[in-house]
């Protein structure tokens, strides 16, 4: 059984990370329109995320099943936003910026 406070930790996180991610992407003061994209899908993905969150302690306990289903949903931050900053077959300095911390956020969450 997992810890919900740990649980709780990883939708703290995830909420922090849009918040820095926006941050990052605003350092030039110029938002190109895949970075928009990245960011509008990182978004919809992270609320996605906290509701299966909410779902996954709901109930006051964790099971590895639903350890497994954050799990996937985190990969799936990471590859959407991957598979969008691809598209154009171009990562630039500034996607791959949003990119880096995406990964390392997940990681450490």
């Amino acid at each position: 059984m997992v810890d919900v406070q740990r649980i709780l930790q990883k939708l703290s996180k995830a909420n922090r990370l849009m918040e820095r991610l926006i941050d990052l992407s605003m350092e030039d003061e110029r938002l190109s329109d895949d970075e928009k994209e990245i960011l509008f899908d990182i978004n919809h993905n992270l609320s996605n995320y906290a509701e299966l969150i909410m779902q996954t302690i709901s109930d006051g306990e964790i099971d590895l099943t639903e350890m497994s289903d954050l799990k996937e949903m985190e990969k799936k931050i990471v590859n959407d936003a991957l598979s969008i900053a691809k598209k154009d077959e171009v990562i630039s300095d500034d996607e791959r910026t949003i990119i880096n911390e995406l990964v390392a956020t997940i990681q450490s969450i």
